[in-house]
């Protein structure tokens, strides 16, 4: 595979990684669109499995797996908000804990270890224990369009991926992602859907980078997502580089825009794709194989540290004034090939 074509794949692979550190699905029944979940345990997670738990009926709940759009809880509506995470703050609840209202915490922590400093939070990566696998923070209410920025930085080492991202329950999903030894890699994508196009990725230049010569994700910098209806643009350090708009994004044989539209989650994390766990092509993606041996002395992690999250939203009309959102039952959207999506009063608690 091709750095381009590995991208959905080994994103996949990460998010199963993620996934097997919070659940345990011996026993569980997989879910998908031709087979759903069953009225006893209706809620299909972000993994594919059913259940009734805050990992399957909350954040990440595919509307069209589970036993009906309504079995998922509705989603907490956006609101401008800034996630301080310096002065050892702690804006996160254990997504186990989490019982749907987003103010009991700005984020989950949905897998492995996240460590409160002075600086800001730090992600963790280790070769075994509960971070093994990663760690991965994501916001409690969803962003339906507008501007969010994080700060952060991390070590540039191979086999190490560092990620800014929105997902929506149904799979739409925009990317920042860093890997390699390079602190100059920084790698932007998109996806509709959860469809395996592989042809949006995109490695931003060096030379299309802020202050160019000098310019290494070792140290904080600030990356944004700008999303509106028409069009996305990544920007770092309040540079703009790279824009996609809606209007190239149509499949002529269906009409649909392959563009995400969907109210999404906003997700920060670190993992491993130099590993044995991934094929070669991941691995080669991301660098190579992890070398232990550069991972900090104390903690024995390699870390992505967050310093703070900026969210801003610019929500369509029609759902303005309602505390929630959910994806419609029987209304689609043509244009978006997706349900479409509702207002509601209707509680998001578990």
């Amino acid at each position: 595979m091709t750095p381009t074509t590995t991208t959905r794949y080994r994103l996949l692979l990460s998010v199963v990684l993620l996934g097997l550190a919070l659940l345990s699905q011996v026993g569980a029944q997989s879910c998908s669109a031709a087979n759903k979940c069953g009225a006893a345990a209706p809620c299909c997670s972000e993994f594919a499995y059913c259940g009734t738990t805050s990992a399957h009926c909350l954040g990440g709940c595919n509307p069209d797996s589970s036993f009906s759009p309504s079995s998922c809880r509705p989603m907490p509506r956006c609101e401008a908000q800034y996630i301080d995470f310096t002065a050892s703050k702690r804006p996160f609840v254990a997504l186990g804990s989490f019982n749907g209202d987003p103010n009991q915490a700005q984020m989950t922590l949905d897998s492995g270890t996240a460590v409160a400093g002075k600086t800001g939070v730090s992600l963790r990566l280790t070769k075994d224990g509960p971070a093994a696998g990663g760690t991965r923070l994501s916001t409690t209410r969803y962003w339906y369009y507008g501007k969010a920025t994080v700060v952060m930085r991390h070590q540039a080492a191979a086999g190490v991926v560092a990620t800014f991202i929105s997902m929506s329950n149904s799979k739409d999903e925009v990317d920042w992602e860093f890997t390699t030894s390079s602190g100059q890699d920084a790698e932007t994508n998109y996806f509709w859907h959860g469809f395996g196009d592989y042809t949006h990725g995109r490695t931003i230049a060096p030379t299309s980078l802020p202050n160019a010569a000098t310019f290494d994700r070792s140290n904080f910098h600030s990356y944004s997502l700008d999303w509106s209806p028409n069009r996305l643009q990544w920007s770092i350090d309040g540079v703009v580089v790279r824009t996609v708009y809606r209007k190239h994004t149509l499949d002529a044989a269906t009409g649909v825009y392959r563009f995400p539209s969907t109210p999404a989650r906003l997700q920060v994390s670190i993992w491993g794709a130099g590993t044995d766990a991934y094929p070669a092509g991941t691995r080669d993606w991301a660098g190579g194989y992890i070398d232990w041996s550069q991972a900090n002395a104390n903690t024995k992690a390699f870390s992505n540290i967050v310093k703070s999250i900026e969210i801003t939203c610019n929500e369509p009309q029609d759902v303005l004034g309602k505390p929630a959102y959910i994806y419609s039952a029987k209304q689609m959207d043509a244009a978006t090939g997706q349900r479409k999506i509702l207002g509601t009063v209707k509680s998001t608690l578990l």
